[in-house]
């Protein structure tokens, strides 16, 4: 299946003068296609969110690639992420952003429908009357009331407003959107009913999502393919439930484990250990600090992602690599 968006060798930095540069994202190496939900899992601070800025163009110092290349394959046409102006025009028409706070999209002074319109106005030639019309239709179909159009964001509640920034990310049926935590600050019950909205936009319009998530939980109910980070590069990526059913690095292990289920009054596992400072991370694994299997040789090298299973890439040393394989480049999303 053709791929929608490449990660290759990716490396970003956070560097501002007279401090060290913090290392967000290190080596880091994946693919997307389309029509699937992929999840990016990990602890505060391991690099979702930067992956996430670096994706949609959104590049402002202090945070720079270093190396690698990342770019967007729509119909034939390459687009590096690193071309303002080409992303600036294929932005919310073939890739767009559900930020972690709709705050932070929605301007407070000025009413949902009129900021709808700008979106629309900007990449779609429709006439005003025609606009108004599958704008209310659209609005309608995410289960918010007209009424919503005609108010101020303050006005709504957080799943209101998670709803609207939702609705406005996928208006004009994009190939790809990027979720940044969609569901913080929500209860369970609002939780529940964002995610079933992502997941039933995604099969309508055939959407590739790439959703961040510190919550394991949400990426077992609505991933295809998961992948988990730790201090900026990837551990373990796998389909979902081959990730949940047996998963192969500590780390992952330790995610897993932590879960609560219902009627288990056992005591959780839980992870020993803070993660590490980016700006001077370990040598070797940088997990290994932090690891009950941890051995010599993960204290002084880096171990490569590597395929141990069909679509199923670790990054440790308790997998060693086969004499003849090479480390993956790009894990492919579905072979």
């Amino acid at each position: 299946m053709p791929e929608l968006l490449t990660i290759e060798g990716l490396s970003a930095t956070y560097t501002r003068r007279g401090l060290s540069p913090v290392k967000a994202l290190t080596n880091v190496n994946f693919s997307l296609v389309p029509n699937e939900i992929v999840g990016v899992a990990g602890e505060s601070g391991c690099g979702k969110s930067t992956l996430l800025k670096v994706l949609s163009g959104l590049l402002r110092p202090p945070l720079k690639i270093e190396q690698g290349d990342v770019a967007l394959h729509l119909k034939g046409q390459r687009i590096a992420v690193t071309n303002a102006r080409e992303m600036s025009r294929v932005r919310w028409k073939n890739i767009s952003y559900i930020p972690q706070s709709s705050m932070s999209v929605l301007n407070p002074v000025v009413r949902i429908g009129k900021q709808f319109g700008w979106v629309v106005a900007a990449h779609a030639h429709l006439s005003r009357a025609d606009t108004d019309a599958r704008i209310r239709s659209f609005v309608e179909r995410v289960g918010l009331p007209e009424r919503v159009l005609r108010s101020y964001p303050h006005q709504l509640s957080g799943g209101m407003r998670q709803r609207v920034v939702i609705a406005m990310a996928t208006f004009l049926h994009p190939q790809l959107v990027l979720a940044d935590e969609p569901t913080t600050g929500l209860d369970v019950v609002v939780q529940r009913s964002v995610l079933k909205l992502i997941r039933t936009l995604q099969r309508e319009f055939g959407m590739t999502v790439l959703m961040v998530s510190h919550d394991m939980g949400i990426h077992y109910q609505v991933s295809d393919r998961t992948v988990v980070m730790y201090a900026g590069s990837v551990a373990e990526t796998a389909p979902t439930e081959a990730l949940f059913k047996k998963p192969l690095h500590p780390y992952t292990q330790r995610l897993i484990a932590s879960l609560p289920r219902l009627g288990d009054e056992e005591k959780r596992e839980s992870i020993t250990g803070s993660p590490p400072n980016l700006a001077a991370p370990p040598p070797g694994c940088r997990f290994h600090p932090r690891c009950p299997a941890v051995m010599e040789h993960c204290k002084r090298v880096d171990p490569p992602l590597i395929e141990v299973k069909p679509r199923h890439f670790v990054a440790c040393h308790l997998y060693p690599e086969p004499d003849s394989a090479q480390p993956a480049a790009t894990p492919r999303a579905r072979a």
